[in-house]
Protein backbone atom coordinates (compact mmCIF):
# COMPACT_ATOMS: atom_id res chain seq x y z
CA UNK A 1 0.00 0.00 0.00
CA UNK A 2 1.29 3.44 -0.88
CA UNK A 3 0.25 6.90 0.23
CA UNK A 4 -1.39 7.39 -3.19
CA UNK A 5 -3.84 4.52 -2.61
CA UNK A 6 -6.12 3.33 0.13
CA UNK A 7 -7.02 -0.34 0.65
CA UNK A 8 -10.61 -1.39 1.19
CA UNK A 9 -12.74 -4.53 1.33
CA UNK A 10 -15.62 -4.53 -1.12
CA UNK A 11 -18.63 -6.74 -0.46
CA UNK A 12 -20.87 -7.33 -3.47
CA UNK A 13 -24.46 -8.57 -3.30
CA UNK A 14 -23.55 -11.71 -5.26
CA UNK A 15 -21.40 -12.84 -2.30
CA UNK A 16 -18.03 -11.81 -3.69
CA UNK A 17 -15.58 -10.10 -1.34
CA UNK A 18 -12.41 -8.50 -2.65
CA UNK A 19 -9.58 -6.39 -1.30
CA UNK A 20 -8.85 -3.47 -3.63
CA UNK A 21 -6.60 -0.41 -3.80
CA UNK A 22 -8.36 2.90 -4.51
CA UNK A 23 -6.49 6.02 -5.69
CA UNK A 24 -6.70 8.43 -2.75
CA UNK A 25 -7.53 11.49 -4.91
CA UNK A 26 -10.56 9.62 -6.34
CA UNK A 27 -11.77 8.09 -3.06
CA UNK A 28 -15.02 10.06 -2.67
CA UNK A 29 -15.91 9.59 -6.34
CA UNK A 30 -15.12 5.86 -6.18
CA UNK A 31 -17.23 5.32 -3.03
CA UNK A 32 -20.19 7.15 -4.55
CA UNK A 33 -19.93 5.25 -7.86
CA UNK A 34 -19.39 1.88 -6.18
CA UNK A 35 -22.45 2.04 -3.90
CA UNK A 36 -24.52 3.55 -6.71
CA UNK A 37 -25.78 6.66 -4.97
CA UNK A 38 -25.65 8.73 -1.81
CA UNK A 39 -23.26 7.43 0.83
CA UNK A 40 -24.42 6.23 4.21
CA UNK A 41 -21.71 5.67 6.80
CA UNK A 42 -21.92 2.71 9.15
CA UNK A 43 -19.46 3.28 11.99
CA UNK A 44 -18.20 -0.10 13.12
CA UNK A 45 -17.25 -0.76 16.75
CA UNK A 46 -13.66 -1.62 15.80
CA UNK A 47 -13.19 1.92 14.45
CA UNK A 48 -13.46 0.99 10.76
CA UNK A 49 -16.09 2.45 8.46
CA UNK A 50 -18.51 0.69 6.11
CA UNK A 51 -20.06 2.71 3.28
CA UNK A 52 -23.41 1.70 1.76
CA UNK A 53 -26.08 3.29 -0.43
CA UNK A 54 -28.30 5.52 1.70
CA UNK A 55 -31.34 4.84 -0.50
CA UNK A 56 -30.57 1.20 -1.35
CA UNK A 57 -33.82 -0.18 0.06
CA UNK A 58 -35.88 2.49 -1.71
CA UNK A 59 -34.10 1.61 -4.96
CA UNK A 60 -34.85 -2.09 -4.48
CA UNK A 61 -31.21 -3.17 -4.26
CA UNK A 62 -30.43 -6.80 -3.48
CA UNK A 63 -29.70 -8.07 0.01
CA UNK A 64 -25.98 -8.10 0.89
CA UNK A 65 -25.57 -10.99 3.31
CA UNK A 66 -21.85 -10.52 3.95
CA UNK A 67 -22.28 -6.82 4.76
CA UNK A 68 -25.21 -7.72 7.03
CA UNK A 69 -23.03 -10.23 8.90
CA UNK A 70 -20.41 -7.49 9.41
CA UNK A 71 -23.10 -5.06 10.66
CA UNK A 72 -24.48 -7.64 13.11
CA UNK A 73 -21.02 -8.31 14.52
CA UNK A 74 -19.49 -4.82 14.51
CA UNK A 75 -22.46 -2.42 14.75
CA UNK A 76 -25.18 -4.10 16.79
CA UNK A 77 -26.23 -0.84 18.40
CA UNK A 78 -27.56 0.55 15.11
CA UNK A 79 -29.90 -2.38 14.39
CA UNK A 80 -33.47 -1.11 14.34
CA UNK A 81 -36.60 -1.77 12.30
CA UNK A 82 -35.11 0.32 9.45
CA UNK A 83 -31.51 -0.88 9.85
CA UNK A 84 -32.21 -4.60 9.96
CA UNK A 85 -30.07 -5.66 7.00
CA UNK A 86 -27.76 -4.20 4.36
CA UNK A 87 -28.70 -3.98 0.70
CA UNK A 88 -26.52 -3.10 -2.26
CA UNK A 89 -22.75 -3.13 -2.49
CA UNK A 90 -20.70 -2.16 0.56
CA UNK A 91 -17.09 -1.15 1.08
CA UNK A 92 -15.14 -1.18 4.33
CA UNK A 93 -12.20 1.14 5.01
CA UNK A 94 -9.84 1.27 7.97
CA UNK A 95 -9.94 3.48 11.02
CA UNK A 96 -9.71 7.19 10.19
CA UNK A 97 -6.54 9.01 11.26
CA UNK A 98 -6.45 11.71 13.97
CA UNK A 99 -7.64 14.31 11.45
CA UNK A 100 -10.61 12.19 10.32
CA UNK A 101 -9.13 11.16 6.98
CA UNK A 102 -10.06 7.69 5.76
CA UNK A 103 -7.28 5.11 5.95
CA UNK A 104 -6.83 1.71 4.36
CA UNK A 105 -7.51 -1.52 6.19
CA UNK A 106 -4.61 -3.00 8.11
CA UNK A 107 -3.76 -6.67 7.62
CA UNK A 108 -5.17 -7.40 11.09
CA UNK A 109 -8.46 -5.64 10.30
CA UNK A 110 -8.71 -7.43 6.97
CA UNK A 111 -8.11 -10.80 8.67
CA UNK A 112 -10.68 -10.03 11.36
CA UNK A 113 -13.32 -9.19 8.75
CA UNK A 114 -12.49 -12.34 6.79
CA UNK A 115 -13.02 -14.51 9.90
CA UNK A 116 -16.35 -12.83 10.72
CA UNK A 117 -17.58 -13.17 7.14
CA UNK A 118 -16.51 -16.82 6.94
CA UNK A 119 -18.25 -17.59 10.24
CA UNK A 120 -21.39 -16.04 8.74
CA UNK A 121 -21.36 -18.87 6.17
CA UNK A 122 -21.47 -21.57 8.84
CA UNK A 123 -24.89 -23.31 9.09
CA UNK A 124 -25.00 -22.70 12.86
CA UNK A 125 -24.71 -18.93 12.39
CA UNK A 126 -28.01 -17.09 12.96
CA UNK A 127 -27.68 -15.23 9.65
CA UNK A 128 -26.65 -18.13 7.44
CA UNK A 129 -28.92 -18.58 4.44
CA UNK A 130 -31.38 -15.96 5.70
CA UNK A 131 -33.37 -13.90 3.22
CA UNK A 132 -33.98 -10.20 3.79
CA UNK A 133 -37.56 -10.98 4.91
CA UNK A 134 -36.39 -13.57 7.42
CA UNK A 135 -34.00 -11.01 8.90
CA UNK A 136 -36.92 -8.78 9.91
CA UNK A 137 -38.21 -11.55 12.17
CA UNK A 138 -34.71 -12.45 13.35
CA UNK A 139 -33.97 -8.87 14.46
CA UNK A 140 -37.00 -8.85 16.70
CA UNK A 141 -36.64 -12.32 18.20
CA UNK A 142 -33.15 -13.86 18.19
CA UNK A 143 -30.43 -11.22 17.98
CA UNK A 144 -29.82 -11.03 21.73
CA UNK A 145 -28.01 -14.41 21.74
CA UNK A 146 -25.94 -13.75 18.62
CA UNK A 147 -23.03 -12.17 20.49
CA UNK A 148 -22.39 -15.36 22.45
CA UNK A 149 -22.41 -17.38 19.22
CA UNK A 150 -19.50 -15.36 17.85
CA UNK A 151 -17.31 -14.76 20.92
CA UNK A 152 -14.76 -17.43 20.07
CA UNK A 153 -13.85 -16.17 16.61
CA UNK A 154 -12.10 -12.92 17.47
Amino acid sequence: MTTETIGGLILRTNGEAEYIQIPRPRLAEFLHDFVGGWLEVVNLHNGCTMFINEEGKLQGMSHNRKATVVMYYYARSIITDTHDHIVGPAIILGCPDDEGNEQGLSLKELGDFARVIEFGNHPSHPLSLKTAEELDHLVKTKTAGWETDTQGIM
